[in-house]
């Protein structure tokens, strides 16, 4: 497999000075780093970075061409994290400089891999960084972010390792549009039908909800796998391999605004069929 470049601004320089790695998971692409002033620059693998004290909660934001939104969600996220992830995926606009500027961690992917991707350096940076939860959601400021601490407690006090905000439990409000309402029931009957099979005994009520919480078991869970892809149904191939590891997974309901201009870049019908094909690869696994 081809090596991916990759580098990591860090806005605030890390506490420790005991040097470690930084370690993407099997199968996703190496990473390397640069400070240098402002500008991030490329530079070679064999790079190191001091690695952080563990640092309680990660706050971690996928990022797309987000320039629009990423300096106010990065500077929400703040408030309730100790470091703010930012993976500009390739991005052909400003995010990465905005990020960086709003006081973000920021790890540039130079081409555009994809959601699954930019997932998996998320973990990999919360892993290497001792975090004791990571917390993902998206950078087009749909999340309310302020649910984060709910999201954090919820897996601190339950013996849940996974908790997922929901848009469907009572208390939820979204104004989701009624063609993704219909999808996503279709996708969660059908995900839910895996897990089951698979032993798990927990009804998801959202299986497509990017904002979660994870717990430092769960991050070391998803590192170790290499079953997660680097697309949109990266989100599925999560949740299969921590029930499949034995962890259990609850939600709380939140909100999400879907008024948001360019919120959604996806085709859903290959987002659809992307899902579908992820719940049939389990499902073969399940045979195996």
């Amino acid at each position: 497999m081809d090596t991916i470049t990759q580098a990591i601004v860090q806005h605030n320089p890390p506490m420790s000075t005991e040097k470690e790695p930084l370690r993407a998971p099997p199968g996703a692409p190496e990473l390397s780093q640069a400070i240098s002033g402002d500008r991030a620059q490329v530079q070679s693998n064999s790079l190191t970075e001091s690695s952080v004290q563990r640092s309680g909660v990660v706050i971690g934001i996928p990022a797309y061409n987000e320039g629009d939104t990423i300096e106010s969600v990065v500077a929400d996220a703040l408030q309730y994290a100790d470091e703010v992830v930012v993976v500009d995926d390739g991005s052909t606009d400003e995010t990465a400089q905005l990020a960086q500027a709003a006081g973000a961690t920021v790890i540039v992917h130079p081409q555009n891999k994809g959601y699954g991707a930019t997932i998996q350096t998320l973990f990999a940076r919360a892993h290497d960084t001792n975090a004791s939860y990571l917390v993902t959601l998206d950078g087009d400021g749909q999340h309310e972010i302020s649910d984060s601490s709910a999201l954090v407690e919820t897996c601190r006090n339950t013996d849940a390792s996974v908790v997922i905000a929901s848009r469907f439990l009572g208390g939820s409000t979204s104004n989701i549009p009624l063609y993704r309402r219909f999808g996503l029931a279709v996708i969660n009957l059908l995900s839910n039908l895996a897990i089951r099979v698979r032993g798990g005994n927990t009804t998801i009520s959202d299986t497509q909800s990017g904002f979660r919480a994870y717990d430092a078991s769960a991050i070391e869970a998803v590192v170790e796998t290499e079953n997660i892809g680097f697309g949109m149904d990266a989100s599925l191939d999560i949740l299969f391999h921590v029930v499949n590891c034995g962890h259990n997974i609850t939600e709380i309901p939140t909100t999400i605004n879907y008024d948001i201009d360019g919120s959604s870049t996806h085709n859903p019908f290959a987002h659809g069929f992307n899902l579908i094909r992820a719940i049939a690869v389990e499902f073969a696994r399940i045979r195996d």
